[in-house]
């Protein structure tokens, strides 16, 4: 997940799309769920000093 955002910096995407590349069609997974890791992201990269904004 990190590699498509970071090559797509200026997209976003929908849940349904990162589940679909993520995780595949073939598995169930709830939506929430991404929000779960983008928020994991979100704070491993503010520990590190980068500035993360959210709209």
């Amino acid at each position: 997940m990190i590699g498509l955002l970071l090559k797509n910096s200026n997209v976003a995407f929908s849940r349904t799309h990162l589940m679909e590349v993520v995780w595949g069609n073939n598995t169930f997974t709830e939506d929430r769920t991404v929000d779960s890791h983008i928020r994991n992201i979100r704070d491993k990269l503010r520990k590190e000093g980068f500035p993360v904004d959210v709209h």
